[in-house]
């Protein structure tokens, strides 16, 4: 009777032992598999479209914030050489991520200060003048760097690398943080530390790659 007593003592004892290894096991495995979840990132693409977003975003509210302070608007002696907002925003907003684009397709950096060298010879290339027209600035763009730039785009050009707005530009720091997948399409969390804003960066099987919907962020969020 003792035996049979400590023999199911035994049962129960080693069941719940049992039980805790597989449990911290499956814990272990399960904080695993998270861990690598959130550690995935996006390719190296969809990371040049990201930081070619933010830029364009930070870009866009600097150059308005100038016009908001009237220091570029009613300059009548300046209309032809200072474009207002309106001249270079297309319906999506993203002419600045075009040009940036274009430039580092050509083996250009995203700021003025990545390219002393570029801004200098278009100086020389304008013989040393303070004022040119838009006209100047896209010759230069187009046949001496070969970016075939709209007129938007020459404008947006202008305000990235050659006004004093692209002194304020700064490069995003960011963070990327894997959501979901659904079926074909992985969605990512892209957070830049730089203007303390958000968006959702959407990556198709098809290799389409889409980003949006920007907000704020604050430093209490849980984004880890």
């Amino acid at each position: 009777m003792i035996k049979q007593v400590l023999k199911w003592i035994g049962i129960i004892v080693g069941s719940i032992f049992g039980f805790m290894i597989v449990a911290f096991i499956a814990e272990e495995f399960l904080r695993s598999v998270e861990s690598h979840k959130y550690s995935m990132e996006p390719d190296e693409s969809a990371k040049e479209l990201c930081i070619c977003y933010f830029i364009d975003k930070e870009a866009i509210n600097a150059y308005l914030n100038k016009f908001d302070r009237g220091l570029y608007d009613n300059i009548t002696s300046y209309n032809k050489y200072y474009p207002r907002p309106e001249m270079y925003l297309d319906t999506r907003g993203y002419v600045f991520s075009d040009v940036l684009a274009k430039m580092k397709e050509k083996g250009h950096g995203y700021l003025a200060a990545d390219n002393p060298e570029l801004i200098a010879d278009f100086h020389s290339y304008m013989g040393g003048k303070e004022r040119y027209p838009m006209s100047e600035v896209e010759k230069y763009c187009n046949e001496r760097l070969g970016l075939s730039l709209t007129s938007n785009e020459t404008h947006a050009f202008w305000i990235l690398y050659l006004s004093d707005i692209s002194s304020e530009i700064r490069m995003p720091i960011l963070k990327y943080k894997f959501v979901e997948q659904i079926e074909d399409l992985k969605i990512y969390t892209v957070y830049d530390y730089n203007i303390m804003k958000k968006a959702t960066l959407k990556l198709y099987s098809d290799g389409r790659v889409t980003i949006g919907n920007i907000e704020k962020f604050h430093d209490s969020e849980e984004e880890k």
